[in-house]
């Protein structure tokens, strides 16, 4: 969903449910061309009052290609960790990708 009243909506229509919730960043942040993400967890256990717990711990994710907007290369766009190590294979043993 892209809408958030359309979300809001959703979640309000299926009440007892847990959710995980993210957000794709249209401008992405860079270093050396590489987009990047930054995974931090939190719980929220209450509402009223509000109740945040914080994982203490993050990790840095990277894209495996140079950063194109204009180009849809799952290399460049998505920093997960499986793509990350078939790309590593695929470049290591000379194949090439249909994406």
């Amino acid at each position: 969903m892209s809408n958030y009243y359309e979300i809001l909506k959703y979640i309000r229509e299926s009440r007892g449910r847990n959710w995980v919730i993210q957000k794709y960043i249209e401008r992405p942040l860079l270093i050396n061309k590489k987009k990047f993400d930054i995974r931090q967890w939190v719980l929220v256990t209450d509402w009223n009052p509000l109740t945040v717990w914080i994982y203490k711990e993050s990790y840095v994710r990277f894209a495996m290609m140079d950063y194109d907007p204009t180009k849809r290369v799952k290399y460049s766009h998505l920093t997960n960790n499986c793509l990350a190590y078939k790309f590593k294979n695929q470049h290591h043993s000379g194949q090439k990708d249909k994406s």
